[in-house]
């Protein structure tokens, strides 16, 4: 029988989730200087930030710190991040 507290959040758990958001903010944001993102123009949707190298092509920061292109098509945005 569960205990009533086991299915709720505990202050360690929120916390743990909250440094977790803080350090992929950061690395995002040093990914992007690193890979000289930061100067092209960006846009937000959502909770993800889009970095356009061109009205149709852009890239966002994933959560391995690393870039992520896609095409923008009529029907759809497209990958196309090359995969190791």
């Amino acid at each position: 029988m569960k205990q009533l507290g086991t299915i709720l959040p505990t202050i360690r758990s929120v916390e743990s989730t909250a440094n977790y958001a803080k350090r992929q903010t950061v690395g995002k944001r040093e990914t992007a200087r690193r890979l000289n993102l930061d100067s092209l123009p960006q846009t937000t949707s959502g909770l993800e930030k889009r970095y356009w190298k061109s009205s149709s092509i852009y890239a966002v920061i994933g959560r391995d710190m690393l870039p992520k292109w896609f095409l923008v098509c009529t029907d759809g945005d497209y990958s196309i991040t090359q995969k190791a």
